[in-house]
């Protein structure tokens, strides 16, 4: 059987012809890694939530919350770190809880609507206003924090692959 070497098929002895551009193995599985674990994951919540059902306009926070928790739980079972894996088992507890507590959007307003009548309808404006008011706050406060945990994650994750691609040169796909 022929050595080959990391250029194609050559002998130790021979050189291989000079590449004009070739990235480094190890960086080639730092980059997969980085795409297929950290931001391939992202791309359901982008394509569908936020180009398809809302139409460009903003991210739901069920959507964000319950991607969040999958997100972490992924995460932490993709690592190596004792530690990441169970700040992913705890964020994903976490945000499965806020998932639970957030209510859809427009239910309960939507059914007080329904259910009262016209002249209920002028005297409550005012409560009803308010009450999407407070829900659109916690909201967005609910999304922030979404938004700054998985890119915490993220980063945290992105530096332990960087560590065990690029520096141990561990390959990312055992089959290639």
């Amino acid at each position: 059987m022929e050595d080959q070497t990391s250029q194609g098929n050559f002998k130790k002895e021979e050189t291989p012809p000079k590449m004009l551009f070739a990235i480094p193995m190890e960086w080639q599985n730092y980059l997969s890694s980085l795409f297929l674990i950290i931001v391939f994951p992202l791309a359901p919540i982008f394509i569908v939530d936020y180009m398809i059902i809302n139409e460009f306009q903003d991210i739901s926070a069920q959507s964000l919350t319950i991607t969040a928790a999958i997100y972490f739980i992924t995460i932490g079972f993709s690592s190596n770190n004792k530690l990441t894996l169970l700040f992913g088992i705890l964020g994903c507890f976490a945000f499965a809880v806020i998932y639970g507590r957030i209510e859809p959007e427009n239910l309960k307003i939507k059914h007080t609507v329904e259910t009262i009548t016209e002249l209920e309808k002028v005297e409550l404006q005012q409560i009803l206003l308010e009450e999407i008011q407070s829900k659109n706050d916690d909201n967005r406060s609910t999304k922030l924090a979404g938004i700054l945990c998985i890119l915490f994650i993220s980063i945290v994750h992105g530096i332990e692959r960087y560590n065990r691609h690029v520096l141990l040169k561990e390959p990312f796909f055992q089959i290639l």
